[in-house]
Order: C-alpha cells, then structure tokens, then sequence
C-alpha cells in the first residue's frame, strides 16, 4: 500500500501565510451564478426581510459592542461580555422580542448570519481597543453598521 507524503516531504512550497497557493498538477475551478429576482411580490418581500433581519441583527451587535466600549471609558472597571458569537446570540435571544417583536417572521438563521459576521469580524473583541469601531479597520469590519446598499 503506498504511503501518502505530506506537502513537505513531496518538496512542495507552502504559500506565504494567508495566501492559496494551487499545488503543481491541481485545477482550481470557479463558479458564478446569477440569480433571478422573483417575480412574485410575496417571495421577494419575503427575501427582502431575511436580509433585512440580517442586517437589523448585525448592526443590533454593533450597537452593543459600541455601548460596551462607551461603558468601559466611563467606569473601567465595567465587566465586559465576551463578543463571541455564542454570546451575543445568547444576547440576542433574551433580548428579540422586546426589540424585534417581528423576529419569528423570518428565520433565526437570518439574525445568526448577521451577528456571525459582526463576530468574525472582530476576532476575540480584540478590535474594539485597537480602533475597529472608530473606523480604523481590523480584517472585514464596519464602523457604522449595514445600510440596504451592502
């Protein structure tokens, strides 16, 4: 039975960190799709509102992540909640029906999607004390939410 060799042992270089690098001998393949906008008026604004609780969601998160940071120059010692997306999704269900009696119209995968973005986008929350919110820019982030044109 033949053995598998590694990247390595086979004498392949590794692209620099970050970077792809499609291995000698490989074909990279790539797909676009466009897709038609429904003609029904119930569908399309069905569609419309994933998306928009989508964003509603995300820039929810953002709020949040701002109003903690505004809290922790006020008193330093404010405890802060951990802006994983396991928190603010627990955040986020505690807090839906008083904020968006409308939540259960759309799908709960709608406002996760949107606060998984916010999440990823700000690594551990690090980014709050290095400028993310103040629009310096850490990875993919946004300074002032969603607006419909994104």
């Amino acid at each position: 039975m033949a053995t598998r060799r590694s990247y390595l042992e086979a004498g392949k270089k590794r692209a620099p960190k970050g970077k792809f690098a499609i291995p000698d001998g490989w074909v990279a393949r790539g797909f676009s799709f466009e897709v038609e906008w429904p003609e029904d008026h119930e569908v399309a604004s069905s569609i419309r509102s994933q998306f928009g609780g989508r964003r509603y969601a995300f820039n929810w998160a953002l709020g949040q992540a701002k109003a903690d940071m505004d809290a922790r120059k006020i008193v330093p010692a404010h405890e802060s909640v951990p802006w994983n997306l396991y928190s603010l999704r627990k955040l986020w269900n505690a807090e839906k029906a008083a904020i968006a009696p409308w939540w259960a119209e759309n799908s709960k995968e709608a406002y996760s999607t949107g606060i998984a973005d916010l999440s990823r986008s700000m690594p551990g929350g690090r980014c709050l004390d290095h400028g993310w919110l103040r629009g310096g820019g850490c990875s993919t982030g946004h300074s002032s939410g969603r607006s419909k044109q994104e």
